[in-house]
């Protein structure tokens, strides 16, 4: 028993002497450790990292010696701490901004701090506010309080002034399809004459008389000198470089990259006379027919993250470009009509403006869907706003408006594309789907239609998805993608497990990958199922 006893008694002492041990490591260790783990605990109070993130971190300090200040900075990441640097957390018994923490601590320099602290500019915010700004549909003052708010939320400049109430969800839409643009002014086409006089294009009378005849057509300056052939288009070309500060280029010496043209939509080439012809980083050149409409671009330019380089050419030459790189280019005339324009663009004009007033609701669906169709719009919107109800088409990616309807027709045309499309028409408080196959044209080919309607605080909103079957019988080769990618991407699809993830926006081709590799797995030999919600296309 007394040998028990001692030996109970010994194992105390050498406990005791552990916890001795322990408890002076505790007081040896390092100052700035403790200071790093209060650190840590203020990030944590500011919702920027989760314990289990602190002590992943901590393990890995002790494996690789890499300091905690680096692995959380690393893992929170600038843009997410630049938004709660204002934050108030705890630190060493007091409540303080986190960016005081931060540099108290040592684990950043005042020097880095305002480097963080600094919001970058990015380029397309510059652009929407400095086109917002050009159009007057804010005033600088404006965004300048716009860009305040943004330094602490970190959104977009658009949806930080759609939250002020400055500008509404239209005029951003309007500004996206380019409609919101500056006229030429007298003073700019007196400044172009003053140029063409210099230049001795033309002399001062000439210019008096084309002023004259302007003011009496209500035609353009440039036009009215080329009419008379006073001018001729390069030298007009020349003029507006000169008076735009752009660069002339001589399309026919230039080499036209196709990888730059297809970044804007058909539309918007056409409707301004644009043709992008390379791109270098983040800077894309595009040739106008009339620089001036370069203004009508800065939409696409905040899309696409880049800044344009716009030139001008003569008008001719850029046609000319646009029909040999786009597609046939019609000019629009006076009075628009509902006919086909270049690159499968429809032209909506008055006459469905007038249908939209007498057509019965079967006839108006009809027409919609027809006009969806010449237009090779991927999908029709009906979004229901205050008073009536608004029909855009998907084309390229982009929504357009065709037309608004007034409420006393808007209903029924939604009740009636429900009943198409095999739908409970009294439901209109929860989603549904459903799916129309309409017969089209002389040739009565089926258009399959997959319809969905959701409902919002404005009414009941509902989205056609126009299919084209002709996809699913696309194979690998057909997708455009290099030898290589094809290689890697069989190996995948041939595996007899994973996942293979196809994703992008609208219209990007992700249904259409995904049927190619389907088509390329269904042979006669295996089984295969899909799991599909809403299943789009059958194939054999």
């Amino acid at each position: 028993m007394a040998k028990a006893k001692s030996t109970r008694s010994g194992r105390k002492k050498k406990a005791t002497g552990a916890g001795a041990k322990a408890s002076a490591s505790a007081a040896r260790r390092p100052a700035s450790t403790v200071r790093d783990r209060a650190v840590a605990d203020a990030l944590k109070g500011a919702k920027l990292i989760t314990q289990r993130q602190i002590e992943r971190a901590s393990r890995e300090v002790q494996q690789t010696g890499t300091s905690l200040r680096e692995l959380l900075l690393a893992e929170i990441g600038e843009e997410k701490l630049r938004r709660s640097l204002e934050k108030e957390v705890l630190y060493d018994g007091a409540r303080l901004p986190l960016k005081e923490v931060l540099v108290n601590a040592g684990w950043m320099s005042q020097e880095e701090m305002d480097r963080l602290s600094t919001v970058p500019v990015d380029e397309s915010d510059r652009l929407l506010g400095a086109m917002l700004v050009r159009q007057g549909i804010i005033t600088q003052e404006q965004l300048e309080q716009a860009k305040a708010i943004q330094a602490t939320t970190g959104h977009a400049l658009w949806r930080t002034l759609l939250n002020m109430g400055v500008v509404g969800p239209k005029a951003i839409a309007d500004l996206t399809r380019g409609e919101a643009t500056m006229p030429l002014t007298a003073a700019a086409e007196e400044r172009l004459g003053q140029i063409m006089v210099q230049k001795g294009m033309v002399t001062e009378a000439e210019i008096a008389d084309a002023l004259q005849a302007k003011r009496a057509t209500g035609q353009a300056l440039a036009d009215v000198l080329i009419e008379k052939g006073i001018l001729n288009e390069t030298q007009l070309a020349m003029a507006l470089a000169e008076q735009h500060k752009v660069r002339f280029v001589d399309l026919s010496k230039e080499k036209i990259d196709p990888a730059a043209i297809s970044l804007l939509p058909r539309i918007t080439i056409v409707e301004n006379q644009a043709l992008p012809i390379k791109r270098e980083g983040n800077r894309l050149t595009v040739v106008f027919a009339d620089p001036s409409q370069a203004s009508k671009l800065d939409s696409s330019a905040i899309v696409l993250g880049v800044t344009i380089d716009p030139a001008v050419a003569p008008r001719s030459q850029v046609a000319q470009a646009i029909k040999d790189y786009v597609g046939e280019v019609v000019v629009r005339p006076t009075e628009p009509t509902a006919e086909e324009a270049p690159g499968g663009v429809v032209t909506v004009g008055p006459e469905m403006e007038e249908l939209a007033r007498t057509a019965t609701p079967t006839e108006l669906v009809d027409r919609i869907i027809e006009e969806a169709v010449k237009a090779r719009a991927t999908d029709i919107h009906f979004d229901p706003e205050e008073g009536g109800l608004r029909v855009r088409y998907r084309i390229d990616s982009l929504l357009h408006d065709v037309m608004s309807l007034p409420e006393s027709v808007g209903t029924p045309v939604i009740s009636r594309i429900k009943i198409l499309a095999n739908m409970n028409i009294i439901e209109r408080r929860a989603p549904q789907d459903g799916h129309i196959s309409k017969p089209m044209g002389e040739e009565r080919s089926t258009q399959e239609i997959r319809v969905a309607s959701v409902p919002t605080n404005q009414g009941e909103k509902v989205v056609l998805r126009l299919m084209d079957e002709s996809q699913v019988l696309t194979g690998l080769n057909q997708l455009g993608l290099e030898p290589e990618q094809i290689h890697v991407l069989t190996d995948l699809i041939n595996k007899p497990y994973g996942m293979l993830l196809a994703v992008g926006p609208v219209g990007s081709g992700k249904t259409t990958t995904l049927y190619a590799c389907l088509n390329q797995v269904n042979v006669l030999t295996k089984n295969v199922m899909t799991i599909e919600d809403p299943v789009e296309y059958s194939i054999r």
